[in-house]
């Protein structure tokens, strides 16, 4: 998990809230699997910004909550496999614009249980 300030902002206090991960195989006719899954897990930060130049100088508190990665927008959620398992790229996202938003990339693994 990563958090980038765009501003002279820092975030800390990192909180990641793991969440819910569902699955759902089903076996179809030709033989593959339908793997159908979601999550929702969750993070949030403290941003910190610096002193403003008033005089006297004002350094406001931190505030705690802001939103952090997220899976949103993550697909796809539904896909099939062999039914000996295998690997799904999952990726997307919510661009905000100007390089901001969230833009979650990873993998899914199914194996048979050994």
């Amino acid at each position: 998990m990563a958090f980038t300030s765009h501003t002279e902002c820092a975030y800390h206090t990192l909180v990641n809230t793991a969440g819910t991960f569902t699955i759902d195989l089903e076996l179809l006719p030709s033989g593959n699997l339908r793997v159908t899954w979601s999550a929702d897990p969750s993070s949030s930060a403290s941003v910190d910004c610096p002193p403003d130049t008033s005089d006297p100088p004002y350094d406001p508190p931190p505030i705690p909550g802001m939103p952090g990665p997220s899976l949103l927008g993550v697909s796809p959620t539904t896909f099939e496999l062999p039914a000996s398992g295998g690997l799904q790229v999952i990726g997307g996202g919510i661009d905000a614009g100007g390089g901001d938003g969230f833009f979650p990339t990873g993998s899914l693994l199914v194996s048979p249980n050994s």
